[in-house]
């Protein structure tokens, strides 16, 4: 009897988000990041102090998003020592009102920095009212 609440309950909360969370009827939006939510609860963006040239390291992020919406890509492009890095994800454009609760999204990449010296990572990223900005990581490169 459990079994069939849940499984009730799991699709009575799809629907409320439209078709969106299956795929059709999304549009791709930059990722969503809350810096007043508490450390505590969702890390801030992230990226070594230090690395070594002509490595790999990671760069760690957390979008958040609710009930319709699910995760989506993440792009990086570096120009000399500077890497541009976008998180994306997709909102369920079905004009209904999700009734979940925030979750958040890991949008976890690599970076790779070919010059030695001062680098920066530049993540674009938009709040709860889609407003886009910036969020600077600095980062030497060794």
């Amino acid at each position: 009897m459990s079994r069939v609440l849940f499984l009730l309950a799991a699709l009575a909360s799809s629907a409320s988000c439209g078709s969106g969370i299956l795929g059709a009827n999304e549009e791709r939006v930059i990722g969503e990041i809350d810096l007043s939510i508490p450390e505590t609860v969702v890390a801030p963006p992230s990226a070594p102090d230090t690395v070594a040239v002509s490595r790999l390291f990671v760069v760690s992020l957390l979008t958040i998003g609710g009930g319709c919406r699910r995760v989506g890509e993440t792009e990086v492009r570096v120009v000399g020592n500077t890497a541009f890095v976008t998180p994306y994800d997709y909102r369920g454009t079905g004009g209904r009102t999700c009734t979940l609760g925030l979750k958040p999204f890991i949008h976890d990449t690599t970076v790779r920095f070919d010059v030695v010296g001062q680098a920066l990572v530049l993540i674009t990223a938009q709040d709860r009212d889609g407003v886009q900005f910036e969020i600077e990581l600095p980062v030497w490169v060794r």
